[in-house]
């Protein structure tokens, strides 16, 4: 049982940590079998570290700022890595296509070895230095107050609608599929990356040469550039998104669509909150 805040926290870093080793394994042995294994993976990773770094955020960090001032601004600032690393990471994996190519694998595990890293590197340092000063400087009632105000806040949080709950996969390749796109942006909005990293996506329709996907985006979040192999669209069904490719600038509110030829570099900035649908026509043999 956690007595004080810190075991609370080093409890849960060990639960995150079963899941980095699961991960790391699969990177360190790299397949296209292990793709599915990989996803799995940083998806459990993101359900718990996402909890976690918002109750530190929220409760925690707030409560200690006294103490660990000195300190605060680099946790904060490894949590903004964190997000960082698997958001890119969740973007490879919405569009990873099959069979991928070297490259593909390539970019896979070096994403993947990045979030690893960043969160293995905050565990190490929060509990090198933070959780050592919070366990020395705050009194046993001072321990007993902050632990009864995180394990609040993550009751609370449990209690809210979706909270804290991995998507359930859907069909993605039959024959024929058939979506309600308000109710299916309303979900993603609902899910851990929406709150935590201002984005989040969905792939809608898979299929060797073609695939679907759903984004949502924050206003003023911004899908880094990159390129595709395959010919693309991009639709915006809700709000207003900007699209940059190389010198050129595209207005895209809402119900507009512009279509790309594969291998134009490319990235999308949110103007307000929005969703948009990208259709991808890959190549065959991708």
């Amino acid at each position: 049982m956690n007595q004080n805040p810190s075991d609370l926290l080093r409890a849960e870093h060990r639960e995150v940590e079963n899941h980095l080793d699961t991960l790391l394994y699969a990177l360190k042995h790299l397949s296209h079998e292990r793709v599915r294994e990989i996803g799995q993976s940083v998806e459990n990773i993101r359900g718990l570290i996402g909890a976690h770094m918002d109750i530190e955020e929220r409760v925690f960090y707030p409560a200690i700022q006294a103490l660990a001032e000195h300190l605060l601004p680099n946790m904060l600032k490894q949590h903004d890595e964190i997000r960082e690393a698997d958001r890119y990471l969740g973007e490879l994996l919405s569009w990873f296509p099959e069979p991928p190519t070297d490259r593909d694998m390539g970019e896979l595990y070096r994403l993947g070895i990045e979030l690893h890293d960043a969160v293995q590197v905050h565990i190490v340092d929060e509990e090198e230095h933070l959780l050592k000063l919070v366990d020395e400087g705050l009194s046993s009632e001072q321990q007993r107050s902050l632990l009864a105000a995180m394990q609040g806040g993550m009751t609370a949080m449990q209690q809210k609608p979706d909270s804290g709950r991995m998507r359930q996969p859907g069909p993605t390749s039959s024959p024929i599929l058939e979506f309600n796109l308000a109710n299916e942006i309303e979900q993603l909005r609902r899910e851990e990356p929406w709150r935590t990293t201002g984005r989040n996506a969905k792939t809608m329709v898979k299929h060797p040469d073609f695939r679907i996907v759903l984004t949502v985006l924050k206003a003023s979040m911004r899908v880094q550039e990159h390129q595709t192999v395959g010919r693309i669209s991009v639709q915006t069904v809700a709000g207003h998104i900007r699209m940059r490719v190389g010198e050129d600038v595209y207005d895209l509110p809402q119900g507009c669509l512009v279509a790309l030829d594969s291998a134009l570099p490319h990235d999308v900035e949110a103007l307000e909150d929005s969703a948009f649908l990208i259709t991808i026509a890959l190549p065959a043999g991708r």
